[in-house]
């Protein structure tokens, strides 16, 4: 898929050079942290002030912005989430950042293009099966089993990639396959939603 259709826009270095990158202090660093630490803890609205309080000291730096994403995204607000990942997307092309995009997308049952920024981040950090993992899900709930299928690498097959491989090749009228793959899963993560899958192909 072209990544024109996901909504980003090429990188220019005109942009780059009327906006130069800007080094963060050590005061800013320090005050993400925290608002990671308020995030992680629960405390979004705390957090997203923090965060929208840094702004106008480093505007374009894409930590930042995504930062202000992520408190964006935990506070429901997907659509400005998607625009700040963008904008980061115009200063640094980075696994995290189509992958949170992809994710904000995601929310918003967006999943053909969801799915598309996940296979950016593949692309961009091959060795996170996270990335893998969450594109296949996206083509699923897209309804496209054989693209979810074929989006999973034999080689960096996890508990939950051997899950997903299931799913797909059950919905793909192959459950000898699928009921292997998810007792393999099943082995390695024995969790509710692994037995459930496992019970229901062996019925």
């Amino acid at each position: 898929m072209n990544m024109q259709s996901i909504g980003r826009s090429p990188r220019s270095s005109i942009v780059g050079f009327l906006h130069p990158k800007e080094m963060l202090s050590a005061d800013v660093l320090s005050r993400m942290a925290q608002t990671r630490m308020y995030l992680r803890n629960g405390q979004t609205s705390r957090a997203k002030a923090i965060a929208d309080a840094l702004r106008p000291l480093a505007p374009l730096d894409p930590k930042l912005m995504h930062l202000r994403a992520d408190c964006a995204m935990s506070n429901g607000d997907f659509h400005d989430a998607i625009t700040l990942f963008e904008r980061a997307l115009l200063q640094s092309d980075h696994a995290d950042l189509w992958s949170g995009k992809g994710t904000a997308l995601r929310a918003l049952g967006r999943f053909r293009q969801a799915a598309a920024c996940f296979q950016r981040a593949s692309a961009l950090a091959p060795k996170d099966t996270e990335h893998q993992c969450n594109a296949a899900e996206s083509l699923l709930k897209a309804g496209q089993p054989q693209d979810a299928f074929d989006s999973l690498k034999l080689g960096t097959l996890n508990a939950r990639a051997r899950h997903l491989r299931a799913i797909a090749l059950s919905e793909l009228g192959n459950r000898k396959t699928a009921f292997t793959f998810a007792i393999s899963a099943l082995q390695e993560a024995p969790t509710s939603e692994a037995l459930r899958l496992a019970h229901s192909l062996a019925s």
